[in-house]
């Protein structure tokens, strides 16, 4: 039969083999007739199993040495080591039991075909022998088939959680473009035409630095620049007053060109005032994802504002006192004093706020020009420049 594991094994006995002979030659092959003379005591790690040592003795004398009278010899177990003579006539064997031992010494079929009956002999000692047919390649080949299939099964699994998971990642890109495209963008007066931000991004647990500058337009459009450790990056983008004038929705779209491909990420989150800064303090928190689903992560950035070179939207007109009408010059952005247009009574570069409109002049062709504005500190004012 075959024994279990990956090495096959069988038991062979006298009836697997059609003659004495063929099961001799078998018992040899495995090493079973190596044992010390005079006995029949099987040696230990045998692959062949003798039979009982009087069983054996008897089956010396009913073979080979059956001339002998056993009950005169008594036994052939116990005999001293004799060597076969020079001219030694097998014939004798049948009147001599130390040819039973030679026998048993036999290593070849040629050494038992010299003894009469030596392989009746073997056939009649010798009970069973496990025989090791090497490794069982039809179970080896059956394991590792089914591991092949275990392993393709797995790989598919995860390829299609991977891109079952990349197909919502990407729709959840596709909503959020939708949901950018659909808004109205609005702002409040806080926020400066310019702000800087600088932060982390974290994708996977691992944060890096990354900056932003941003331009933003009176509706609520913005452009810019993003920057981190992939490189530049153009953001345009629409944000969107939430109810509060401290606080906005901001969403853009981020897209950073390399040698042969380009990365696309729609960012949403909300861009808020932070209490006490009047303007000059944002923080943006966001998560962003990129077209193909790959990459996503978080944005946590801030900006600190300052003062800002005031720019005049409009055009100036003539000469007027008062200047009561349609034709003015607004000027936006956080307003700073420059050297040689010093603001009065002010103690610092940004304006503070002044109870009464602040007045300052320069020289323009024959006349003068007045700015009139009623300010708070660090916050976006509207300028109306009058000629005089």
């Amino acid at each position: 039969g075959l024994s279990g594991g990956v090495s096959r094994s069988r038991t062979i006995s006298r009836t697997s083999y059609a003659t004495p002979a063929l099961f001799a030659a078998a018992i040899m092959m495995h090493g079973g007739n190596r044992r010390r003379y005079g006995t029949y005591r099987e040696d230990e790690g045998d692959a062949c199993s003798m039979k009982d040592a009087g069983q054996v003795d008897m089956a010396c004398f009913n073979t080979i040495a059956h001339d002998v009278d056993s009950q005169q010899q008594g036994t052939s177990q116990g005999v001293a080591p004799v060597a076969k003579p020079p001219n030694f006539d097998p014939q004798e064997c049948r009147t001599n039991i130390h040819c039973c031992h030679w026998c048993l010494q036999c290593e070849t079929e040629g050494c038992v075909s010299t003894y009469p009956r030596c392989d009746e002999f073997f056939a009649s000692a010798f009970d069973k022998c496990t025989v090791d047919d090497g490794p069982n390649w039809v179970l080896i080949i059956l394991i590792i088939v089914c591991v092949l299939i275990l392993v393709g099964l797995g790989i598919c699994l995860a390829r299609y959680c991977y891109l079952r998971q990349r197909q919502l990642t990407c729709s959840l890109f596709i909503q959020r473009q939708m949901e950018r495209e659909k808004l109205l963008g609005s702002k409040s007066f806080e926020v400066p035409s310019r702000l800087t931000f600088s932060g982390s991004c974290t994708e996977q647990g691992m944060e890096t630095a990354c900056s932003y500058d941003l331009n933003i337009f009176e509706n609520g459009t913005f452009t810019g620049t993003g920057q981190d450790r992939d490189g530049q990056s153009e953001v345009k983008g629409m944000m969107v007053q939430d109810g509060i004038s401290t606080q906005h929705k901001i969403h853009w779209i981020e897209t950073q060109n390399h040698l042969r491909s380009k990365v696309e990420m729609e960012v949403e989150g909300t861009m808020t005032m932070l209490p006490g800064s009047s303007g000059s303090d944002f923080q943006i928190q966001a998560n962003y994802v990129t077209r193909n689903g790959s990459v996503s992560g978080n944005l946590k950035l801030h900006s600190r504002g300052t003062c800002q070179t005031s720019h005049v939207v409009g055009s100036t007109i003539g000469s007027s006192s008062h200047n009561e009408g349609t034709n003015v010059a607004v000027i936006q952005g956080i307003p700073c004093a420059l050297p040689n247009h010093a603001i009065p009574n002010s103690p610092s570069p940004c304006a503070v706020q002044q109870s009464m409109p602040l007045r300052q002049s320069e020289q323009l062709g024959n006349g003068g020009l007045q700015n009139y504005a009623v300010i708070g500190q660090a916050v976006p004012s509207s300028y109306v420049r009058r000629d005089v």
